[in-house]
């Protein structure tokens, strides 16, 4: 497990940029997770890097998290071509009833959901607790971990080296998502929550 001391610095010392911007909720999400999840179709709307806007729909093969936010890879109708989106980017999402085409077999979504939560250290148990929505989605958000039902929430276990990346993880989901062991990787979770707080605080009104 990765030592969270070398990561603690960094909040304190910009709070402004430390938690980055992609560790906030992301509101496509969930919408995204029940795509994949059902194997549905979503059409949405997304922006570029360049700003531009367009409608398409796409077949969500699975979602990854990386540290600058959530990706998700899928095939593009508009563009008859497999690629990879940033969910953040996403301004509307409609999951249709339409089913999606099965994903290639060189696909391994689990790789592609666990990538970015490796590092050099050797990787540690850690829990993370999902409230309802959250854990009905859990196998979609998810799909290596151990699930482990708890009423109509869940806890899931996950093999990690990098803990800050977990707590990341957990921000993006909002409320219903935390770290609950070990306690040091509880304790960053606790920590960024507060500081992405803050920054939210210090916003101009709109």
């Amino acid at each position: 497990m990765s030592d969270p001391r070398r990561t603690l610095p960094d909040m304190g010392r910009d709070t402004a940029r430390y938690p980055p911007p992609g560790w906030s909720e992301v509101p496509a999400l969930l919408p995204l997770a029940r795509a994949c999840q059902a194997g549905r179709l979503a059409r949405i709307r997304y922006r570029d890097a360049g700003g531009h806007e367009t409608e398409r729909e796409v077949a969500v093969l699975g979602l990854g998290w990386r540290r600058e936010g959530w990706l998700f890879a899928a095939f593009c109708e508009l563009r008859q071509a497999w690629r990879l989106f940033r969910a953040e980017r996403v301004l509307a999402i409609r999951v249709t009833r339409r089913r999606a085409p099965s994903a290639p077999a060189a696909f391994d979504g689990r790789r592609f959901a666990t990538e970015d939560l490796s590092g050099p250290a050797p990787a540690g148990r850690v829990a993370v607790a999902l409230d309802a929505p959250l854990a009905r989605l859990a196998p979609a958000l998810f799909p290596s971990a151990l699930l482990e039902r708890r009423g109509r929430g869940c806890v899931a276990h996950l093999r990690a080296s990098a803990i800050d990346g977990v707590a990341g993880l957990c921000l993006s989901l909002g409320q219903g998502a935390r770290v609950v062991s070990p306690p040091e990787a509880g304790a960053l979770f606790a920590g960024l929550r507060a500081a992405l707080e803050r920054q939210r605080a210090r916003r101009p009104e709109p």
